[in-house]
């Protein structure tokens, strides 16, 4: 009887982190974890482990770039300290008025 090797699946994080690669995918991806719903408070740990897939998806592709890694360290930082009230307050403002953050490509 002969062995059969059956090829291995990839992970769904691999996956979701190539998939983040593309630039029209990230931008829907942020543009999803920005949109509120209701009275609901934004998710800040669900921000910062949503903008931290991009930059591991980025930095799998080796286009990274360091100020982005520093940049996110330090809004890493004043979301932790903040609890993101402003990007709530700013998101709740926009709503108000009729409008909404969309990120785009540049």
């Amino acid at each position: 009887m002969s062995t059969v090797k059956l090829p291995t699946t990839e992970s769904y994080r691999d996956y979701f982190l190539t998939a983040l690669q593309e630039r029209d995918r990230a931008t829907g991806y942020l543009e999803e974890l920005l949109d509120l719903e209701g009275e609901e408070p934004l998710d800040i740990e669900l921000l910062k482990a949503g903008l931290q897939d991009i930059l591991d998806s980025q930095q799998r592709n080796s286009t990274l770039s360091e100020t982005a890694k520093q940049q996110f360290a330090i809004l890493k930082q004043l979301l932790s300290e903040s609890g993101g009230a402003e990007i709530t307050a700013l998101l709740r403002l926009l709503d108000a008025l009729g409008l909404k953050v969309s990120i785009q490509d540049h």
